[in-house]
């Protein structure tokens, strides 16, 4: 019996034996798929990361640049004004010179826009602000149309208004150049601006 029991305990040490080997062989296996999944985990993760920073910088350039184009959409606005204010300024400036200063000019230019009415006579209003038109400058432009005041209050403050029946006229350099005011903007700004 000793040789039997002598054989169990080897069996037993033999069993104990290949049960310990296999446990490390199990846990060596389970330790190699434990760093694997580790290292799979990390690179997804450093991937992961990567990608985010990437989004995050594309992200905040795009924020970027829409925040300086807003900035300087909104600083090419405000010069825009600045140059419409001063061409309104300068305009404004010149037709009250224009209004202001009686010149020969002026009066050479009320007598051909009188001609160019093409009428026989009528009646005619001085504005109420007018300062250089007076009746006699009327009569002297009219030359051989016949013109007569009207007794009646103007409605207007410069130049001279002509009524030929039921046709009325408006002649004043502010008048020209209202209608004319639209293409002086254009010549101005580009004589003022041209180079940029």
């Amino acid at each position: 019996m000793p040789e039997k029991i002598e054989n169990m305990d080897n069996v037993s040490k033999k069993i104990i034996e290949d049960a310990q080997n296999e446990a490390g062989k199990i846990i060596e296996s389970a330790r190699k798929n434990a760093a694997e999944i580790i290292e799979d985990a990390n690179a997804k993760r450093e991937r992961k990361l990567k990608s985010a920073e990437i989004e995050a910088q594309s992200l905040y350039k795009k924020s970027y640049d829409l925040e300086i184009s807003k900035a300087k959409s909104a600083m090419e606005q405000e010069i825009l004004m600045q140059k419409i204010e001063l061409v309104n300024s300068l305009l404004n400036k010149s037709v009250s010179k224009i209004v202001s200063d009686y010149s020969p000019e002026y009066e050479k230019f009320l007598e051909k826009t009188l001609k160019n009415l093409n009428i026989t006579g009528g009646s005619y209003q001085i504005g109420k602000s007018e300062q250089f038109i007076t009746d006699n400058i009327v009569k002297k432009i009219a030359g051989s149309l016949k013109l007569s005041r009207q007794q009646q209050e103007p409605d207007f403050d410069h130049g001279i208004k002509i009524f030929d029946g039921k046709k009325e006229f408006s002649i004043s350099a502010e008048t020209l150049i209202i209608t004319k005011i639209d293409d002086i903007r254009i010549e101005l700004a580009q004589f003022l601006f041209e180079k940029e």
